[in-house]
């Protein structure tokens, strides 16, 4: 029991010290339809689809820790991020819209506070999945930015420290290593289902 104590504290210190925005900013957003599912796949030996709609996910500025995927059923865009075994996702923040409507401080970083799709996971998590109404979605084209805090753990599941993520892509502000990246509604077409959407860019 007392392991457990200090594991669980361990990781408390640990996802304290990745936190970036405080609680107040989540207050008086706007709400958004959308629906987040967050589960552990075992993902050892497998490849992963490559589909046209995949990019890494990066973390602490230079380590691939896992893959984001987009893709629609028709109705919905759905984005996936699916990080490595050995790295745990805590956090998820996604913006989806207009370029222009990014939400940035006054410095041009973006404020992932204050994207509107966005979630905290229980321990455990390395899938998670947004599915947005692509009704929600005025534009045909538009910007996406992805950040996740994640955390390593050691082979025996021990966190050993945890850390921003971004979706690849293109820098956002040259003071900061957040990226974003596009997509197209009228992208891409396989002839499997769910449809994917336009390659990440």
């Amino acid at each position: 029991m007392k392991k457990l104590y200090s594991l669980l504290f361990a990781f408390t210190v640990i996802l304290a010290s990745c936190s970036t925005d405080s609680e107040e900013a989540y207050e008086g957003l706007e709400e958004k339809n959308f629906t987040v599912d967050a589960s552990y796949e075992d993902l050892t030996g497998k490849s992963g689809t490559q589909t046209c709609a995949v990019t890494t996910i990066i973390a602490d500025e230079t380590i691939i820790a896992g893959k984001v995927y987009a893709e629609s059923d028709g109705d919905n865009l759905i984005i996936t991020f699916v990080t490595d075994t050995s790295w745990m996702i805590d956090v998820t923040n996604l913006y989806i819209g207009s370029e222009n409507e990014i939400p940035t401080w006054s410095s041009g970083v973006p404020r992932t506070s204050h994207f509107p799709y966005r979630a905290t996971h229980g321990p455990g998590v390395n899938k998670v999945v947004y599915s947005i109404p692509l009704t929600d979605i005025t534009d045909d084209c538009f910007a996406v930015l992805g950040h996740a805090i994640v955390t390593k753990y050691t082979e025996s599941g021990n966190p050993i420290y945890c850390t921003n993520s971004w979706i690849n892509g293109k820098q956002v502000v040259s003071s900061s290593w957040a990226m974003k990246t596009s997509m197209c509604k009228s992208g891409c077409k396989l002839t499997r289902k769910p449809q994917p959407v336009i390659e990440v860019r």
